[in-house]
């Protein structure tokens, strides 16, 4: 999207980095056998060092804004980093590496880490605008996380990445204009205690979210942490993966990520065609034999996806499967926008109780927010036909007819479904569509290899 004749925002940078010093109270003793002891010098050292700004990141221009200055390790303060920029378009982004250095004698891990985010002074650290992304992790995409360490003569390099989202609206460039944004980042460190862990590999599930996010591939639902993948066969996602494949690592089936929630990846089955597909036994399925008033919580797929489709997946994928993840259940009317079929999902007056279980469907909002094409987030479910729902536009439009998890609004005896050609719909409880498994997978699965482009070069989990 380019602007013209209008600037974004005079947008504050700030982020402040702190170390806290430990006293030597644990290193000291009275030693009072027989014989002298020395206590060898201690130091305590922890500092910022080694700044380096990101290749693509946005200019320093005193000239348009004259309060610009790039990151800098303060120099009466090594401990404290600062940056003010200003952006001017969508897509514009500021990043920059910086090395947390321990150049002590004494082993340090994290004690606290206290982040803010405040736009013209009001905190929204809660309530992260979608038209901002915004993170501090290492290099490696691993959260900076309590009671890591860092180890005596030991660097870890922390990344500093703000942006202004590509996709930014009409009505969100009016909440960013002119703007003024200030960070706040502080990571105190204290001597190790026993409690200490490793920094871990990156997970998959953050990782990927990088990965889509650096490349437009992501529709963000407003004011939450959860992003679908968009695009259709015109312009598809990097989303596939390899699941359930034998112990062997061998035979494994097509998924693809439906999206990152909360830091976390729910997959969908799918065929070679990257279609989301049944397996056998499920291509012409009932919802439930006799109404339901409990919903997804009451029907028969549910109890089959459970029990008869789940015991034929692999050890490997079972492993992988998160047994309590949370799906959002309420019912929804089959003309509402994806935001109202979001917030029905999660706030409906029927079945607003999240279903916790291993094997689930998707929900109907989360194939509304898969299209590529987001003017269509105004458009009513029923009229997603054509451009919103086309498979050019859509990866999640279904190759047959299939059921969603949310109930219709208002009847207990009929459920939502997106049809073929790509409208969401509604269909008796006792219908014959086909049902696709879809779940989440634990937090903690990281990549081994693959970069999600096509079925030949899936993500390959571990």
């Amino acid at each position: 999207m380019r602007v013209k004749g209008k600037r974004i925002g005079s947008i504050l940078l700030l982020i402040m980095l702190l170390g806290v010093t430990v006293g030597y109270s644990y290193l000291s003793s009275e030693l009072v056998i027989n014989g002298t002891s020395k206590i060898k010098n201690a130091t305590w050292d922890i500092h910022f060092a080694n700044l380096s700004v990101s290749s693509g990141s946005v200019s320093i221009d005193t000239t348009a804004y004259p309060s610009a200055k790039a990151a800098t390790i303060d120099t009466n303060d090594t401990t404290k980093v600062t940056y003010n920029v200003l952006f001017s378009k969508p897509g514009d982004y500021y990043e920059f590496t910086v090395d947390a250095v321990n150049a002590g004698s004494i082993d340090a891990m994290i004690d606290t880490i206290t982040s803010t985010i405040k736009i013209n002074g009001v905190d929204k650290t809660n309530n992260i605008p979608a038209w901002l992304n915004y993170s501090v992790t290492y290099t490696n995409e691993v959260s900076i996380a309590e009671n890591q360490i860092l180890a005596a003569g030991d660097t870890e390099t922390y990344k500093v990445r703000v942006e202004l989202s590509k996709d930014i609206t009409n009505s969100q460039l009016e909440e960013a204009s002119e703007a003024e944004l200030q960070f706040s980042f502080s990571v105190a460190y204290k001597q190790t205690d026993g409690n200490e862990v490793e920094v871990n590999l990156p997970t998959a599930a953050s990782t990927i979210l990088r990965a889509a996010q650096a490349a437009g591939q992501l529709n963000q639902i407003p004011d939450t942490n959860i992003y679908i993948f968009k695009g259709g066969t015109s312009n598809p996602p990097a989303n596939y993966v390899k699941f359930n494949c034998d112990d062997n690592g061998e035979n494994c089936e097509n998924w693809r990520i439906v999206g990152i929630y909360n830091g976390q990846m729910k997959i969908i089955r799918v065929n070679d065609n990257g279609e989301p597909t049944a397996p056998d036994g499920f291509t012409s399925v009932y919802w439930n034999t006799t109404i339901s008033p409990l919903g997804w919580g009451g029907s028969n797929i549910k109890e089959s996806l459970n029990t008869t489709y789940y015991n034929t997946l692999s050890n490997t994928a079972k492993d992988m499967i998160d047994e309590n993840g949370k799906w959002d259940i309420g019912a929804v009317s089959y003309n509402a926008t994806a935001q109202e079929a979001y917030t029905s999902s999660t706030s409906s007056a029927m079945y607003t109780t999240p279903w916790t279980g291993k094997v689930g469907i998707i929900a109907s909002y989360e194939y509304l927010y898969a299209t590529i094409d987001t003017t269509c987030f105004t458009t009513s479910g029923n009229e997603y036909g054509g451009v919103c729902g086309s498979k050019s536009n859509n990866w999640l439009t279904p190759k047959n007819t299939i059921w969603t998890l949310s109930g219709e609004y208002g009847y207990a005896d009929y459920v939502i479904t997106i049809a073929a050609f790509g409208d969401v719909s509604s269909g008796l409880y006792m219908s014959n569509l086909e049902a696709i498994p879809a779940l989440f997978l634990k937090s903690s699965v990281t990549i081994a290899s693959g970069d999600g482009t096509n079925p030949a070069n899936a993500y390959v989990l571990q």
